[in-house]
């Protein structure tokens, strides 16, 4: 499929359809659209700002490589805290953000630059990904994951589309690194969403590395 950087262009089951790049409403089918910003006549009778390139702006250094996001106005409050976030741990150093999207119903960023790694860089990102996850790419209110005929979205109940997808955690992040001496270290938290921080959390009774 053709590679967009402005136009946000699903698969949708093979017959493809562009999306408005604020509601995420269908406006039209096909793979092949004019990779430009797109907005349904409802987004535009309500003068919908461009708050997208006011970010790409802000961040110019961050997004000189690209990565122009490619998610819902609904995302556009966890974007901005998370390139604030990075703004702040990356210090003197290098992010450059290579690509914001959503991906089986989450936001996805990558990022690479010297200090991409940094740990305060990749808590920044860790925090984006679990708070789309309970947050309606639509309007920005609390959500959940919905499928809609295999396509996955995150949605309020205002706003769902399909059924309610069954999540065992869906709000547990579990993360295994490597501590000194090749150690092999797990550990398990919560994503709260009113503070929008990890807590610790206990490992679940049926749960398997």
């Amino acid at each position: 499929m053709k590679r967009y950087g402005r136009a946000i262009v699903k698969w949708n089951g093979g017959n493809g359809a562009l999306l408005c790049n604020h509601c995420m409403l269908i406006i039209d089918e096909g793979l092949d659209q004019n990779d430009v910003e797109h907005y349904c006549d409802e987004c535009k009778s309500e003068g919908i700002d461009n708050w997208k390139d006011a970010l790409t702006k802000k961040y110019a250094h961050m997004f000189a490589a690209g990565g122009y996001p490619a998610v819902g106005g609904g995302w556009r409050d966890l974007v901005e805290r998370c390139l604030f976030r990075i703004e702040w741990a990356r210090g003197d150093g290098v992010v450059r953000i290579h690509q914001i999207k959503e991906k089986f119903g989450g936001i996805r960023i990558y990022a690479g630059g010297k200090n991409a790694g940094d740990a305060g860089v990749c808590e920044a990102i860790d925090l984006a990904e679990m708070r789309s996850l309970c947050t309606c790419e639509d309007c920005g209110d609390e959500g959940r994951l919905y499928d809609r005929a295999g396509w996955y979205l995150t949605r309020c109940m205002r706003h769902a589309q399909g059924q309610p997808v069954v999540q065992k955690y869906p709000r547990l992040r579990v993360v295994t690194s490597w501590g000194d001496g090749g150690k092999r270290v797990t550990t398990c938290r919560s994503y709260d969403r009113e503070l929008d921080v990890f807590v610790p959390a206990k490992f679940p009774a049926d749960y398997n590395e």
